[in-house]
């Protein structure tokens, strides 16, 4: 039997899709689910993570470690709001992160799934048979 690629219902990771939309469609960066929910059934919450290029996280964090952003309290108030949008959208225990790329490389240096993409987006780009 072939493992899952994550441990979510498909309904939930349809809203997890959806919910992540606008984080595709406003910034310049991907969204990806990380983390136990890859790998666990029991997994305790779901990671998702915006992996931004190093430049990118130095800009928008200026005082955050990028290995321990934690300390940084602007970081720390966005994520907190940005994990809150994603629980109520979707009902998931949601742990949301910005990373910067070196660092979310080195913490999940395994399979990463893209959010975020939306099943309508791409139906839109597929062309008709002809």
């Amino acid at each position: 039997m072939n493992k899952p690629c994550n441990y979510m219902t498909p309904e939930q990771r349809f809203r997890l899709d959806e919910a992540c939309r606008v984080f595709e469609e406003s910034f310049d960066f991907g969204v990806y689910l990380v983390g136990s929910v890859m790998s666990r059934p029991d997994f305790r919450d779901v990671d998702v993570r915006a992996i931004v290029a190093d430049e990118t996280f130095a800009r928008l964090y200026p005082r955050a470690d990028p290995k321990n952003p934690m300390r940084d309290a602007y970081w720390a108030l966005v994520m907190a709001a940005l994990s809150l949008y994603l629980r109520v959208a979707t009902g998931l225990p949601i742990d949301f992160q910005v990373q910067q790329q070196t660092a979310a490389n080195e913490e999940f240096p395994g399979v990463r799934s893209a959010l975020g993409l939306g099943h309508v987006s791409r139906a839109r780009h597929l062309e008709a048979p002809r």
